[in-house]
């Protein structure tokens, strides 16, 4: 513990900087020259597995011993199959409409994680359930319409309490249906409330990514003086098997949102300097454009720009001599650069839109979210290493 202290001591300023800050707070200056050059020409596949401790003979000795280190220093994570926990675990799959706003990862722990709390509850005859820091209300949602059990949804957050009554009222609709007439569906209540005491938080949640009363719980984390921020905390969440699976294309993905929520900051600090302050969550926008817009392209491979053409970026000047061809490790013409910069450029202005939908801001021309897309673009193939170096030094 004492070595993994000094670590992250050593490395806090890397792991408090937060991606959305990328450009704003130009991020790739914390990081070693050297590095980034190494790493900026480096395929995806060998990025991808970087968080796992991957290193490459070719890399600079300071930073494979950055890497290995770092992997040396990593807490165990390995999961135990529900079914050793509980033999004879039913896991009931969960519908299109119940698992609406969910992933795929999510949709897996919610899955299993209902199966283990209703087979729980069960065995000890208990006839309600209290999920204490509910969140969406995911978890008391699938409890409720899945497995039929009165669910009590505790979250400190009012969002949270209005998103998941009005999720319920949704899925309600479509279980009314199936039921008999006049029976009774057990729909959970969202109750909001304030964390009163952190003993009380510590023994019926673990709340390590919201809220940090009661960390550590560790006797040796206390002893070493060891504080996370959220930044940090967030970052633990973070699998670095996850991306080892990710295919080249769905990582390219995951790092253009990066980029576009970086850059979104940039528009917010230029025209819009208060809200900016805030730090401003814009929600599941980068998802949900992900999902509607990016696998799209994936699956047309660059068919054609969309509304803002490749003459427009001409007309704009811009000026590509600078910029290395090296994108994501492939190498590139220009006239393909041109055609993949418009289309991206596209996607940011659509992730923008939704953005300012969802913070209630006014409206930016096209020209001047073009400028800011084309200050930041010769560093955005940074910003794709950015996340992998701090995330395995947790």
């Amino acid at each position: 513990m004492d070595a993994l202290a000094d670590f992250i001591r050593r490395h806090r300023p890397l792991l408090e900087a937060h991606v959305v800050n990328f450009f704003k707070d130009r991020l790739w200056e914390m990081v070693d020259a050297e590095w980034m050059e190494c790493l900026r020409r480096e395929p995806v596949e060998s990025l991808l597995k970087l968080p796992s401790g991957c290193v490459q003979e070719h890399w600079p000795r300071t930073l494979q011993e950055f890497v290995l280190t770092a992997r040396s220093l990593v807490l165990p994570r390995m999961q135990k199959s529900p079914d050793s926990l509980i033999p004879d675990l039913h896991v009931a799959s969960i519908g299109t409409v119940l698992a609406q706003g969910m992933n795929l990862k999510k949709k897996h722990e919610i899955e299993s994680l209902a199966a283990m709390v209703h087979a729980i509850a069960k065995s000890h005859g208990a006839r309600t359930v209290v999920d204490v820091g509910s969140g969406q209300g995911y978890l008391a949602q699938a409890l409720s319409f899945e497995y039929r059990l009165p669910v009590v949804a505790i979250d400190a957050s009012s969002h949270h309490a209005s998103v998941t009554n009005a999720r319920a009222e949704r899925i309600k609709k479509h279980y009314a249906a199936k039921c008999v007439e006049n029976q009774q569906l057990n729909i959970p209540r969202t109750v909001t409330c304030h964390v009163l005491s952190s003993d009380t938080l510590a023994a019926v949640t673990l709340d390590a990514c919201k809220d940090d009363n009661g960390f550590p719980m560790s006797k040796a984390a206390k002893l070493s003086d060891l504080m996370l921020g959220k930044s940090i905390r967030d970052l633990a969440c973070q699998s670095a098997e996850r991306w080892r699976s990710l295919t080249k294309d769905i990582a390219v993905q995951n790092f253009d949102i990066h980029a576009f929520r970086a850059a979104f900051q940039m528009v917010l600090e230029n025209f819009f300097p208060e809200i900016s302050k805030l730090s401003p969550s814009i929600g599941r926008q980068g998802k949900a454009l992900r999902r509607q817009k990016l696998q799209k392209i994936v699956e047309s491979q660059m068919k054609s720009a969309e509304n803002v053409s490749y003459s427009t970026l001409k007309e704009q000047n811009v000026n590509m001599d600078g910029v290395d061809t090296s994108i994501y490790g492939v190498e590139t013409r220009p006239t393909d650069i041109y055609h993949d910069e418009c289309r991206k450029f596209s996607l940011f202005r659509d992730y923008t839109i939704s953005g300012f939908g969802r913070l209630g801001c006014g409206s930016v021309e096209d020209a001047s979210l073009l400028e800011i897309w084309k200050g930041v673009l010769p560093f955005a193939v940074g910003l794709s290493k950015h996340p992998f170096l701090c995330h395995f030094v947790i």
